[in-house]
């Protein structure tokens, strides 16, 4: 079996982690040595639009949502970081981050 450079970087690190109690980056390891589990924080980038909605779009992953208000949004981030993540034992967390761009003359 060919493993990717990433498995033979997180194997290598193995001997440096056997003596350590916090052993959290060996459980992520799948059987040809690939990370089996996403992040664990899905970060999103939501601007306000000019109607007074909001979009927001994961940084990192192609995950986008918007909606009328701020609840909504909320509601529909963690849907879609739900639906995205469908396969996944554990659901990532969602933290939005409100960009607002304004002018000051």
């Amino acid at each position: 079996m060919v493993e990717c450079e990433l498995c033979l970087n997180i194997k290598s690190k193995r001997q440096l982690l056997q003596n350590r109690e916090d052993n959290a980056l060996l459980s992520v390891i799948g059987d040809c040595g690939r990370l089996k589990n996403m992040k664990r924080e899905i970060i999103f980038q939501v601007t306000q639009e000019a109607d007074g909605g909001y979009t927001a779009e994961a940084l990192g992953e192609d995950i986008f949502t918007e909606a009328d208000t701020w609840e909504d949004l909320c509601v529909n981030a963690r849907e879609a970081v739900a639906a995205y993540a469908f396969d996944q034992p554990e659901k990532p967390s969602v933290r939005l981050r409100l960009i607002r761009d304004e002018v000051l003359a």
